[in-house]
């Protein structure tokens, strides 16, 4: 995706790769809310990013809180 400022229904596609850490709040959003995107469950918060800056991931579920640190 091209643009920083996607909504549900963009993101919520099959050829969408959404990238989360299980077990929490924004794995439980991710399956409520994109239950159409490939959904992958990534076990480490620190190099959860990377993934994305790999091409591995499209978009991550985080919090503002996640984002800080």
């Amino acid at each position: 995706m091209s643009t920083s400022n996607q909504t549900v229904a963009q993101i919520d596609q099959p050829n969408v790769r959404t990238i989360v850490n299980p077990g929490g709040t924004n794995e439980r959003f991710a399956k409520q809310f994109f239950p159409h995107s490939q959904l992958i469950e990534y076990p480490d918060n620190v190099t959860i990013f990377k993934q994305i800056l790999d091409g591995k991931a499209d978009v991550m579920v985080t919090d503002a809180s996640e984002t800080l640190l």
